[in-house]
């Protein structure tokens, strides 16, 4: 069963999925063709954050200490570790 379809298109290119604090969160482009991060409780998927206007990476997430941390792009295009706050 299909959960969503985040852009109305083809494709969202859902990647690196985890689960934290009982919600799924993954990495999928928004409808402005972005890359963002979502999460999804069982009925409904929201964007989580905007760190980047160009594109929220969310590359390699963990849960650390109870904290989920990631590796993201800030605004100047530089790879960075980053925590969901």
């Amino acid at each position: 069963t299909q959960v969503s379809n985040l852009r109305n298109c083809d494709h969202d290119n859902v990647a690196y999925l985890i689960v934290y604090d009982d919600k799924l969160f993954f990495s999928a482009y928004a409808p402005d063709q972005r890359p963002r991060i979502f999460q999804y409780d069982g009925d409904q998927i929201v964007q989580v954050s905007k760190i980047n206007p160009d594109g929220d990476f969310f590359d390699y997430p963990v849960v650390f200490n109870d904290t989920l941390v990631f590796v993201g792009m800030d605004g100047e295009n530089h790879y960075k570790l980053f925590k969901l706050e």
